[in-house]
């Protein structure tokens, strides 16, 4: 545990950790981002998983499947402003029971996605 919390201080005295927390813009801006990045996970997905429900039947399933590109730009719109906040503030997250469950539950859903962006029959 003692390297963690080594890793934890040493991220929080880098200098771009420093220079990131002393730009008063770039909290914000990230906040920004990522809120995009959910939009665009959340929509395209969200749209994704309800036609495979059965709702908007008109739609064909590989017209939905087209965007998933803009679901998987708005993940990695996510992972970079994410970062940005672990950098900045590397203990409010790393501490965080709430933020390592997060993180496990979105590593579940990326592989999720990945099996699911791949066609049936190429799945071995």
């Amino acid at each position: 545990m003692t390297d963690f919390v080594a890793v934890v201080q040493w991220v929080a005295h880098t200098h771009l950790s420093s220079y990131l927390r002393d730009i008063w813009w770039v909290w914000p801006l990230c906040e920004t981002i990522h809120f995009i990045g959910l939009a665009m996970v959340v929509g395209v997905a969200g749209f994704f998983d309800l036609r495979l429900l059965g709702f908007f039947n008109r739609v064909p399933i590989s017209a939905c499947r087209e965007f998933m590109p803009w679901a998987m730009a708005g993940f990695a719109l996510n992972v970079a402003s994410g970062l940005v906040f672990l950098t900045i503030f590397p203990a409010q997250y790393a501490y965080s029971q709430t933020w390592w469950f997060k993180v496990f539950f979105l590593l579940i859903a990326g592989a999720n996605a990945l099996r699911s962006s791949r066609p049936r029959w190429e799945r071995a």
